[in-house]
């Protein structure tokens, strides 16, 4: 089991990675149709699409939405409800967009997005290019 030091550092990079990308991303305007890549497209496998499925699953997270955290991770058995539940909202108070700097790296079919604040915390999230699409490599100790 983990020291309890680490895990609120990793908790803490792991809000403040949900707020890059919530608060972070360029989004077009609504009048603008957003392309929808083919999975088999350069764009599907993207840094940029990775980074948009990391955005989806901290946001499921921070809101609580187990079936959306499901869809996100490589093992969807594995996520208990009821913690994605009590996490709900436990971030939002950690969220600091100007201390982070937010990173993704492609490799084939496998994706690493690596998260530093201005502390030199990092954390490191591993995903997977299953199916047409990019998913959070989940083992059963990290659900």
């Amino acid at each position: 089991m983990l020291h309890a030091g680490v895990m609120k550092r990793c908790l803490v990079l792991v809000c403040l990675s949900w707020a890059l990308v919530a608060c972070g991303s360029d989004s077009p305007s609504q009048s603008e149709p957003t392309p929808t890549p083919s999975p088999s497209s350069a764009e599907a496998r993207s840094a940029g699409a990775a980074e948009a499925a990391f955005g989806e699953w901290m946001n499921a997270e921070n809101s609580g939405d187990c079936e959306v955290v499901k869809s996100r991770v490589t093992q969807p058995d594995m996520v208990d409800c009821d913690e994605v539940a009590d996490r709900e909202g436990s971030w939002d108070e950690f969220l600091d967009m100007n201390s982070l700097d937010f990173e993704v790296s492609i490799t084939d079919d496998s994706a690493v997005i690596e998260l530093s604040d201005e502390q030199g915390e990092q954390g490191l999230w591993d995903m997977q290019w299953v199916d047409g699409r990019w998913l959070i490599v989940s083992e059963a100790d990290d659900i």
